[in-house]
């Protein structure tokens, strides 16, 4: 669903002639789709504990996947990611950078702050 936002912001902008950029909407579909995949798995790993007792059938609760290699994981798609937004062009490079930034912040300390938590 994130990654089809980025279709739309294409048609918003340049109307339905967005042919002419195809790189750079397929690329900002990559981005997208490997931060928010980031996302996900960072919220496992921090939301291991709990997981144990809400959904012990989760893969880190489970043992199918040790929190160490979820992070590297996490590590990998954020990579991804960066690499994909650095072809698209600086901006979009910072942008991506600050989500992922506000992920890791938010999963690790913001998310226990109620509503600042949740603006974040």
């Amino acid at each position: 669903m994130s990654s089809l936002a980025i279709i739309l912001v294409g048609i918003i902008i340049k109307g339905f002639n967005i042919v002419g950029l195809w790189l750079s909407t397929v690329l900002g579909i990559l981005v997208v789709f490997f931060v928010t995949a980031g996302g996900n798995v960072i919220n496992d790993y921090y939301d291991r504990e709990v997981d144990l007792i809400n959904h012990p059938e989760r893969p880190i609760p489970s043992g199918k996947i040790v929190p160490e290699n979820a992070l590297l994981f996490a590590s990998v798609l954020f990579f991804i990611a960066l690499i994909s937004s650095f072809f698209i062009n600086i901006c979009a490079l910072l942008i991506a950078s600050y989500a992922i930034l506000l992920l890791l912040l938010y999963e690790s300390t913001i998310k226990k702050e109620g509503f600042t938590g949740n603006v974040t």
